[in-house]
């Protein structure tokens, strides 16, 4: 007979949810900086490093707060969370959302 795995714990449901939330803003954010690239690119220009920058570290926050979740650490899942939506209220500013 297996055992089975315990249930996640509500707090863990409830970071799960976070998480989605904010991943789902994340994609709609990277998608209005890939637009917005491609217009400065027509015009011979970057993208501000400071927003490289974010993106990147919301990217590998988001990561790392999966990964935790993952592991079942509920703390440290919502500790990478609120980095990375740090990060990604940073690009939402610059892209005037």
């Amino acid at each position: 007979m297996q055992a089975r795995p315990a249930a996640p714990s509500p707090e863990l449901n409830e970071l799960r949810e976070s998480y989605n939330l904010v991943s789902i803003r994340a994609s709609t954010a990277k998608a209005g900086l890939s637009a917005m690239q491609q217009q400065m690119a027509r015009q011979g220009l970057n993208l501000r490093g400071d927003v490289r920058e974010a993106q990147t570290r919301m990217d590998y926050m988001l990561q790392e707060s999966m990964a935790s979740i993952r592991a079942g650490d509920v703390e440290g899942g919502k500790r990478n969370l609120q980095m990375a939506e740090r990060a990604l209220e940073s690009i939402e500013r610059f892209l005037g959302r």
